[in-house]
């Protein structure tokens, strides 16, 4: 079985009658009504638009974060000496300090609205590393009435995990289980002023002025 076949098993639809979010994922990207093609890399190449990610997802990721545990309807208490608290705020894998680590999650989650990272447990089953999964390769599902995180990676291997083997920053959606796609749903707006970006400088290099 290749790969289409196990996707099309998986998320029970067709190849004549394919959902969007694969014909988007095929594509690489999707034009906009500028013709600009539009996806996670190219909306970096809008300065406005970096410029509100960069600050944002930045700002965010110094922020404190706090491991609680509820002892009441309206009582929390902090933990500092719990696993995940580690691996929040020393230490989330070998590659990565919190504060890079919360900053691309929050960059997953802002963008693509969904911030995912897989939880893997050491030999105690103790929380150990949080690795972030791509999220224009993640989807999230619910099979039999079990939340599962779709995972394919850039050689087409497809890893599947349950909802506790997962942590999701899942952003505004329609159903709660993932969010919508910043990217998607504005990028008639953002390939706009790529497209007027890219048109003035082709005036300027051709030595015109706009009136």
């Amino acid at each position: 079985m290749n790969l289409i076949q196990r996707i099309q098993r998986f998320f029970n639809f067709t190849a004549s009658q394919p959902e969007s979010w694969f014909v988007e994922w095929v594509r690489g990207g999707s034009n906009t009504d500028s013709g600009v093609t539009v996806n996670g890399r190219t909306t970096m190449q809008y300065a406005p638009w970096w410029y509100g990610v960069n600050k944002i997802c930045g700002h965010l990721a110094q922020l404190p974060v706090d491991l609680c545990e509820k002892t009441g309807p309206e009582t929390n208490r902090k933990i500092e000496n719990h696993p995940s608290h580690w691996l929040i705020n020393s230490q989330p894998n070998e590659a990565m300090t919190p504060s890079v680590f919360r900053e691309v999650i929050q960059h997953h989650a802002l963008l693509w609205g969904n911030g995912r990272a897989a939880i893997y447990r050491n030999n105690r089953m103790e929380p150990d590393e949080l690795i972030p999964l791509a999220p224009d390769r993640t989807q999230s599902v619910i099979v039999n009435g079990e939340k599962w995180h779709i995972h394919t990676s850039e050689t087409n291997q497809i890893t599947k995990f349950r909802d506790n083997e997962v942590l999701h920053i899942c952003g505004f959606g329609y159903d709660g289980i993932q969010g919508y796609s910043l990217i998607e749903f504005a990028r008639n707006s953002i390939g706009l002023g790529l497209a007027a970006e890219k048109h003035m400088n082709a005036l300027w290099r051709s030595g015109n002025r706009a009136a």
